[in-house]
């Protein structure tokens, strides 16, 4: 295509164009070859009149339009060294040009009236593509293409569009690879040292650091430290034993490195168990001829070696000592050792074993406690009795309500004891004193609504109540 006056050339053959193109460049070169075509049929004087109509047609389309509507996705673009990135766009309008410029303003492909021209002799010439949405890709990104990239989109005429122009920056990383620890002593004695654990990188760019205890975040505090790859532990502990991890991330990956902490501590809290085939309720009884062992427990890390004496004489190794059969020379005193060869530290704790031909069982205890509970049960009760008796032998207002009673009882059964006196010969009145109470009247008589019946004192018919006041038997109904 041969180049017009006053227009831009444009080589599509070739790939390349001149950036000078635009619509309004389009604009003009349409009017002048309208004008060339109609040279030789119009008057010198009509020829005048087409500078002027160019000098006011083209910028009318340009102030009039809205601009052309262009979507951008995401802003800013992150991508990683090689990998194939697309800065995403979208418009909804006809356009006739398409236009992406690099960071530095330089032209890196156009597409017009449909056809794509990508500059030549750069370093994307090779790696760049239009989609159809006018988003532009770019393969295997460098560090070098980070920036920002401006697009550039024209409408065709007749839309009432203008031009719109948007920029997208892209930000290209390193992906973090090769995370590692420094290697320190995996194990520490509690408080004799401090822990420390450097992080670092094979590749990774704009990283930041982070460190995890047993998958939580480790803090700053009184005795850790945390600062980017760094962190360490003054005078450690036993609560600072666990899995420390490294997490390294940029905004497009991430890695992670872990180290395990032990702190040796003990050994501390030496107990001994018995567990004999015996039920003696005194711990250190065993009957002879049982067998059984005692059991050395410690807390230690690492876990502390043991060793077992009977009086002082070497007996065995190990946590458990064992006994098939006690007898006689198996009594004694037996000594638990225990130690740790990573703290330098020993502990030692005793117990006694006694041969016995017989012991008090916990059935037997069992019996005991019973039978002492039911003895205690018994005095409470018989105390409460005592009790009550005699408060109420010591109430004088219920002596006196007896003594009334009594009277009352004889003032109703005496009359009639001295009428059947006389109507049964040989019937003779009981003495005072045999008729019981204080004043020599009896209290158990019948009340005045009861019936007495007859019975015989002496060979006579006398009433029950008097045969009781004289000490022989009657019947009361």
């Amino acid at each position: 295509m041969e180049s017009e006056p006053g227009a831009a050339g444009l080589e599509p053959n070739s790939g390349t164009f001149t950036p000078e193109t635009s619509a309004t460049s389009r604009h003009m070169r349409y009017l002048w070859k309208k004008s060339e075509e109609r040279n030789s049929s119009m008057a010198p004087r009509q020829m005048l009149l087409w500078p002027v109509l160019l000098f006011v047609s083209w910028p009318f389309p340009d102030v009039m339009g809205m601009p052309v509507e262009v979507t951008v996705g995401d802003n800013p673009v992150q991508t990683g060294v090689g990998w194939d990135t697309t800065l995403s766009v979208s418009t909804t309008s006809q356009h006739f040009i398409v236009e992406w410029q690099d960071p530095t303003g330089s032209t890196i492909l156009t597409l017009i009236n449909r056809q794509l021209f990508v500059k030549t002799g750069t370093r994307y010439t090779d790696r760049v593509n239009l989609l159809p949405n006018s988003s532009l890709t770019i393969s295997s990104t460098t560090l070098a293409d980070e920036g920002n990239y401006s697009i550039k989109v024209e409408p065709n005429s007749g839309q009432g569009l203008t031009t719109t122009t948007l920029t997208i920056s892209l930000l290209v990383y390193e992906p973090v690879t090769g995370v590692t620890l420094s290697r320190p002593r995996s194990g520490i004695p509690e408080r004799t040292a401090n822990f420390s654990l450097s992080c670092s990188v094979l590749t990774g760019t704009r990283i930041s650091f982070s460190w995890l205890k047993d998958e939580q975040p480790l803090v700053n505090s009184s005795r850790v430290r945390v600062v980017g790859n760094e962190m360490s532990i003054r005078q450690v502990v036993r609560a600072d034993a666990g899995q420390y991890t490294c997490v390294v991330r940029n905004p497009i990956s991430s890695g992670s490195q872990q180290q395990s902490l032990t702190v040796y501590y003990g050994p501390e809290s030496l107990v001994v168990s018995h567990r004999f085939q015996s039920d003696c309720v005194t711990p250190d009884q065993v009957i002879l001829g049982r067998g059984g062992s005692l059991i050395c427990q410690a807390d230690s890390v690492p876990q502390a070696n043991f060793s077992w004496t009977l009086q002082g004489q070497a007996q065995a190794q190990g946590s458990t000592l064992s006994i098939n059969s006690l007898t006689s020379n198996d009594s004694g005193l037996y000594t638990c050792t225990a130690s740790n060869a990573q703290t330098g530290l020993e502990r030692a704790v005793s117990t006694r074993v006694v041969g016995v031909g017989g012991c008090l069982s916990a059935g037997g205890v069992t019996g005991v406690v019973i039978g002492a509970v039911a003895a205690l049960i018994i005095i409470v009760v018989l105390i409460v009795y005592l009790y009550k008796r005699w408060k109420n032998r010591n109430n004088p207002s219920k002596k006196q309500a007896e003594v009334a009673r009594s009277r009352e009882v004889d003032a109703k059964v005496l009359p009639w004891i001295y009428k059947h006196q006389q109507e049964t010969p040989g019937f003779t009145t009981p003495p005072p004193f045999e008729r019981g109470g204080p004043d020599g009247n009896h209290s158990s008589y019948p009340p005045s609504t009861g019936s007495m019946v007859p019975s015989t004192l002496n060979g006579a018919s006398v009433p029950r109540s008097v045969a009781l006041t004289s000490g022989r038997q009657s019947t009361l109904v």
